[in-house]
């Protein structure tokens, strides 16, 4: 029986069922792989003591961080190495990328095995070229960032799944909504100045929250702002927008995205921020950052073009974001890495020399900073 671990490399704060949400699809990728035969484990780490296994539907296993006073992406975990050493899986399957613990974990694993990873927004890893397999968030990232591996036919697309729905009320209270984090990098201040003709919806909290609603209630009107609200609350204030707007500098395919088609709503987003994510003129509308606030108005100025986004949309969604899509996308990657062992050792040799090499490098560029900084 082939072993498999699913790990995922964020820190875990809120160990109740209710913290994990964000996971279901790939609790269910576990669930399924079990009914396959594979013998498959979920490992995270957490801000606690002691090992502990959670009494949820995966039996999840949180690992304490040696580190929990270093930046969440720095953190590293000598129990979960531990583990791992003992459970000697043949394949672990990461979601994550830029975390010092991946980088950790394979300089110092002593056994064999094959390397995966779901990939999200972030591509940018030195692992990434070594992986046995990839599991893409879009056909763009597949073909102009994984072009070794799709060439190879090492990648494939991993749908979205646990989409909340909600039909698209005919009754519309918001013309933008948008929803997410409020940190720089998304940007919803930028989206202030449209509420002068348009009632928005920015759903979400962040360090940038009060600052945003400060300024909305000196300078501008017609702005909802409910900061956090529970998943369905969400859900429900898109299916009362018209549509939703993405500003963000930063983004993968946020799951927001496909649960705003799932309700019948277009997007508009940046082109440079979400290539790829839909396609352009038929789900929504993908431009030039700078070309954002006229996006949004001519969709919203346009009520054919917008009702025939809406349905085709829909129609994505109810046809491609199903869990049997997800199944077999992980079929298809298990069939391609239980195979030539002789070449994922070779692999595996160079993945843990380049590491070093990157690692040697950053020591390198650091002690050459502080050298220079003695003389200014």
């Amino acid at each position: 029986m082939k072993k498999i671990i699913y790990l995922f490399a964020s820190p875990r704060k809120d160990l109740s069922s209710e913290g994990d949400t964000q996971l279901f699809r790939e609790d269910r990728i576990i669930i399924r792989s079990r009914e396959l035969g594979y013998e498959c484990e979920k490992f995270q780490i957490g801000y606690i003591k002691t090992t502990v296994k959670l009494d949820d539907q995966i039996g999840t296993w949180v690992f304490p961080i040696d580190n929990p006073d270093d930046h969440r992406h720095k953190c590293i975990s000598t129990a979960l190495l531990k583990q791992l050493e003992i459970i000697e899986p043949d394949l672990i399957v990461i979601k994550g990328l830029g975390y010092r613990l991946n980088h950790w974990l394979i300089k110092n694993i002593k056994f064999q095995f094959k390397l995966a990873f779901i990939v999200g927004g972030a591509t940018d890893d030195i692992l990434l070229n070594y992986a046995d397999y990839i599991l893409a968030e879009t056909e763009h990232q597949q073909k102009n960032i994984f072009t070794k591996h799709y060439s190879r036919d090492r990648s494939t697309i991993l749908p979205k799944l646990n989409l909340r729905v909600k039909p698209s009320t005919s009754e519309k209270v918001y013309d933008i909504i948008n929803v997410g984090s409020f940190i720089d990098r998304k940007r919803q201040e930028s989206l202030l100045p449209l509420s002068d003709k348009y009632q928005l919806a920015l759903v979400g909290d962040g360090p940038n929250y009060n600052n945003i609603k400060k300024k909305s209630e000196e300078r501008y009107n017609n702005i909802y702002l409910p900061g956090k609200v529970s998943r369905a609350e969400v859900t429900d204030l898109i299916s009362k927008s018209k549509i939703m707007v993405h500003p963000a500098t930063k983004e993968g395919l946020p799951r927001v995205v496909m649960e705003a088609f799932a309700c019948g709503v277009p997007v508009v987003a940046s082109k440079k921020t979400m290539p790829g994510a839909f396609n352009h003129g038929e789900h929504g509308l993908l431009v030039d950052p700078n070309e954002i606030h006229m996006a949004a108005e001519e969709l919203l100025s346009n009520d054919e073009m917008r009702k025939e986004m809406a349905e085709n949309a829909k129609n994505y969604v109810s046809r491609v974001c199903t869990e049997e899509n997800v199944i077999n996308a992980v079929k298809k990657m298990y069939r391609k890495v239980f195979v030539d062992t002789k070449k994922s050792k070779i692999r595996m040799l160079l993945i843990k020399l380049r590491i070093n090499t990157f690692e040697t490098k950053k020591k390198t560029m650091t002690i050459i900073r502080q050298i220079k900084s003695l003389f200014l």
